[in-house]
């Protein structure tokens, strides 16, 4: 189970460029599951991974949408087939930028996330447009 807290700071992260770093015994004051050491005989019973619900809902904007069939076909058959679109993690990216699919409501959601909260701020059709496409 996940507290608000811990989503927020998911949140944080997911927009940030980072590695991780091996640090050794001394220099690491902070022991975790990865730094202990384990039996060589042990194996690996769990992973664990998140996606966030908002993955999700772009995965859905995909299921009805012909164009982002096509383009999917065309991927998985040769990774450099549809020049500037990427396939990162099941998301489709065009130019860097997530591709939403026409299914659903996500983008109406966008448009009005982006109009009507106070980093999107009523700046008018154009400038939300310009927004949103520089995101989507």
């Amino acid at each position: 189970m996940t507290t608000s807290l811990q989503h927020k700071g998911l949140t944080k992260l997911l927009g940030l460029s980072y590695e991780i770093q091996y640090k050794k015994g001394v220099e690491n004051v902070a022991t975790n599951a990865l730094s202990r050491q384990f039996e060589e005989e042990a194996e690996c019973k769990v992973i664990s991974v998140v996606q966030p619900t908002w993955m999700q809902e772009v995965l859905s904007s995909y299921e009805e949408d012909i164009e982002v069939d096509k383009v999917l076909s065309q991927l998985l058959l040769d990774a450099s087939a549809v020049p500037s679109v990427t396939l990162q993690q099941g998301l489709l990216r065009h130019k860097g930028q997530i591709w939403i699919g026409s299914s659903g409501n996500l983008r109406h959601q966008l448009v009005e996330a982006m109009h009507i909260t106070t980093w999107g701020g009523h700046s008018g059709v154009h400038a939300t447009h310009q927004r949103l496409k520089s995101l989507f």
